[in-house]
């Protein structure tokens, strides 16, 4: 499946790193050049559509349209020691705020910043098991995205954002970013293997 959703894209350059908290020890991003070719991709999955009809039935209107067409240049999965986020670049939180009323239960308001309870199956289903990841918290943070599994992570990230504790920041991390991620590409993948043994020798 992921291959479909790469060979669908154009390479990109995917400036996420300032997207990813400071205590990020490994992340996954995919390109997406093109939201259309991407929601096509994730509508050949079936749980896709089976998630979306009723979001749809409900709003009187595409919502999944609206959804995918604020993607803008890439997905990223990003990890923690303690768990899994998603940080999905956009280009109009007007229409995104507008889709996270069909796709949330109810909200918070934290720092300033909208929280989102999401209904189940966010991730697993809209982007057809792109990545692994149970999202029940969402917000936007400047033209991103957020998905969380926990509202304790949702508050630190926000708190890791406003303080520009990012990945970013991270001058060793950046330096190999520019000796080996400043190229176009469809996908990265970055493992820090003194934080994750098992993962890097697989």
């Amino acid at each position: 499946f992921l291959q479909k959703v790469i060979a669908s894209q154009e390479p990109s350059d995917m400036e996420l790193y300032e997207q990813l908290p400071f205590g990020t020890n490994c992340f996954k991003a995919v390109a997406v050049s093109s939201p259309e070719k991407f929601q096509m991709v994730m509508e050949t999955v079936k749980a896709n559509l089976d998630f979306w009809n009723p979001v749809n039935e409900k709003a009187l209107y595409k919502v999944n349209n609206e959804f995918y067409g604020c993607i803008d240049d890439h997905v990223t999965e990003g990890n923690s020691v303690i768990e899994k986020r998603w940080a999905v670049q956009i280009n109009d939180t007007a229409k995104m705020f507008e889709t996270l009323k069909y796709l949330s239960e109810s909200d918070t308001i934290h720092n300033g910043f909208r929280i989102y309870d999401l209904k189940p199956g966010l991730v697993e289903n809209a982007f057809g098991g792109l990545f692994e990841m149970n999202a029940m918290n969402a917000f936007v943070f400047n033209d991103v995205l957020y998905l969380t599994s926990q509202m304790n992570a949702a508050m630190e990230i926000i708190a890791a954002l406003q303080n520009n504790s990012t990945m970013k920041s991270n001058e060793v991390f950046m330096d190999y970013v520019s000796d080996n991620l400043n190229e176009l590409s469809n996908y990265v993948c970055y493992i820090a293997p003194n934080m994750n043994k098992t993962l890097a020798r697989q």
